[in-house]
């Protein structure tokens, strides 16, 4: 049991010490910057029909600050809950650990132009990611404050590494000629948001979690706006507008929905 209780709080102190690391190592990477390439550059080198409009990015901020409060958030639980109630919470700090180191990887991956590697480490934190969702979603010990605490935060970014991946998987394939990089070549994208709106549906039933199709709509706003402006595409892609459209008209609906479904069950 003694030891039980020093695992525990040594891997809270893990959590604190690769959250900051991560932190620290994204700060540096923008302000040294790392190989000499700040994120702004990166994105506009790999910019595509799929990227959203530049605001659209600010929620990495909101993200850093969430996954900040559930660091300081974990370690309080772990000293307040008893051992038979916050294994929830331990689970997710094993795999929050993971998500810290892989999301270092993933910066320098970036910085130093290795896409096919930035790809199989996206592919990590999105799988990891999952792992989390699911140990939240299946624990019952919870109270619905708790697992709000606990999930809100990696719902959120669990829908933005989602659709980063997909922006990733497009990235790799112009970049190795298997897409065509043409501003006339729309239909693709739209296959590629059809395929973003069926996994960020699913993962809502799943879930049972309406928070992460609030990501998408952010998302998927921003690349409608993109198309849309006058500053960048004029409309020219109508039909990439349309999708974008109809796709958060269908989130919506399906948050309504599974928002019901919840209200019902904590009614039961």
């Amino acid at each position: 049991m003694r030891n039980e209780g020093h695992n525990k709080k040594l891997l809270s102190r893990f959590v604190v010490i690769t959250y900051i690391l991560m932190i620290a190592v994204n700060i540096l990477a923008e302000v040294l910057p790392l190989n000499n390439i700040n994120t702004g550059e990166i994105a506009d080198k790999y910019k595509n029909l799929f990227t959203p409009v530049e605001y659209t990015f600010l929620i990495w901020f909101v993200i850093y600050i969430l996954l900040g409060i559930y660091t300081m958030y974990q370690f309080n639980f772990n000293l307040r809950r008893p051992d038979n109630n916050d294994r929830v919470v331990r689970r997710v700090n094993f795999y929050f650990v993971l998500v810290n180191i892989f999301n270092i990887l993933w910066v320098f991956a970036l910085h130093y132009d290795l896409i096919l590697v930035s790809l199989i480490v996206m592919i990590l934190i999105l799988t990891t990611l999952i792992f989390i969702r699911v140990t939240i979603s299946n624990r019952s010990s919870l109270t619905v404050r708790e697992r709000n605490s606990i999930q809100i935060p990696f719902s959120i970014f669990y829908g933005w590494i989602l659709f980063t991946f997909i922006g990733n998987v497009i990235t790799y394939l112009i970049l190795n000629n298997f897409l065509p990089k043409t501003q006339s070549e729309s239909g693709i994208i739209v296959v590629l948001i059809v395929v973003g709106l069926i996994a960020i549906v699913f993962s809502m039933f799943s879930f049972k979690d309406i928070v992460v199709g609030i990501v998408f709509i952010w998302a998927y706003g921003g690349i409608m706006y993109r198309h849309v402006s006058s500053e960048y595409f004029a409309g020219v892609h109508n039909d990439i507008i349309i999708t974008c459209g109809i796709s958060i008209v269908l989130i919506v609906l399906v948050m309504i929905f599974v928002a019901i479904g919840n209200r019902r069950r904590r009614r039961r």
